[in-house]
């Protein structure tokens, strides 16, 4: 049975049509799941979930590069609030993974692990060579289909732990 096939009224000539709310209230549940449209609306609506947290994965992939987030910066009108990310600059061979990522209405918050090694100064401490890992978590707001702002945190206080441990006494 199709969701929102106009149903002919056989008593009339054809000439009534049956109200869509009134087809809506005649389903079951498992008629409504069932329907061809909402299997079509759901595949269409996990795609475009699937799409967009492919989307933020790329670009915090490249933000992660040397050099990749004042790329980002230059080529769009692009804002980053919450906690600066010196850490780019301070390590080398960086790996980015994204841990999870959970879409709420138009954001999509992105928890993620950095590890390197630190070749430059950070948090005040020189460089050890030492490897470094650091949690965090990226809120990326999307309008239109767009990220336009993300609010950034990582884990500080591990972080200048792992540092301080690592740090040449």
């Amino acid at each position: 049975m199709a969701l929102f096939r106009k149903k002919q009224k056989q008593d009339d000539g054809g000439q009534g049509i049956d109200d869509m709310m009134a087809q809506l209230a005649r389903m079951s549940l498992d008629d409504l799941k069932d329907a061809p449209e909402v299997r079509h609306a759901q595949r269409e609506a996990d795609q475009k979930l699937v799409n967009l947290e492919n989307m933020i994965a790329r670009h915090l992939e490249v933000a992660h590069t040397p050099g990749g987030l004042e790329r980002i910066k230059a080529a769009a009108d692009f804002m980053e609030l919450g906690a600066a990310r010196p850490y780019l600059n301070a390590l080398s061979d960086i790996t980015f993974t994204i841990e999870e990522q959970v879409p709420t209405g138009n954001n999509v918050l992105t928890m993620w692990t950095v590890t390197g090694t630190q070749t430059g100064e950070l948090c005040g401490v020189p460089p050890s060579g030492a490897p470094v890992t650091i949690h965090g978590m990226t809120t990326s707001v999307i309008k239109e289909g767009l990220i336009v702002t993300e609010y950034v945190y990582w884990d500080f206080p591990a972080v200048t732990e792992q540092l301080l441990a690592a740090a040449p006494t």
